[in-house]
């Protein structure tokens, strides 16, 4: 039998990129109920991996043009995400060293997989890119 837990643990030595992530908050103010996202994130400094479903990245520096904005982060099973979040991204070189930034948003599914998906050792968002830097 499989250990879940080894499993998830090999999974997660994988994870070389940190998000944080703000997730959408919704007030009532006179009947009115507006969602807003909030300045700070609620989720910091959290491992996660970027995978691009679609088109290709540039294998020298890893970067992804934002009209191939389709990505998937595989993070912790354990998190709550949920759809709608705001999810700033920092890619590191092998020295530790920022070198990209990417700010999506998830989304309701991808369209390579079908609905985001959670599974015992690991979790794959489907996140809409908007800016790259």
């Amino acid at each position: 039998m499989i250990d879940i837990s080894a499993l998830r643990s090999a999974i997660e030595l994988l994870y070389s990129d940190v998000m944080d992530v703000t997730i959408p908050q919704t007030t009532v103010v006179n009947g009115i109920t507006r969602t807003y996202l909030p300045d700070e994130p609620q989720m910091k400094g959290i491992p996660c991996h970027i995978g691009w479903p679609n088109g290709t990245q540039d294998d020298t520096n890893g970067t992804h043009t934002v009209d191939q904005n389709q990505i998937v982060v595989s993070c912790s099973p354990s998190l709550i995400i949920p759809t709608g979040s705001r999810i700033d991204i920092r890619r590191h070189d092998g020295f530790g060293n920022v070198y990209a930034i990417l700010r999506g948003t998830t989304d309701r599914s991808s369209g390579v997989s079908g609905a985001s998906s959670v599974g015992a050792n690991h979790q794959e968002l489907p996140v809409s890119l908007e800016s790259v830097s």
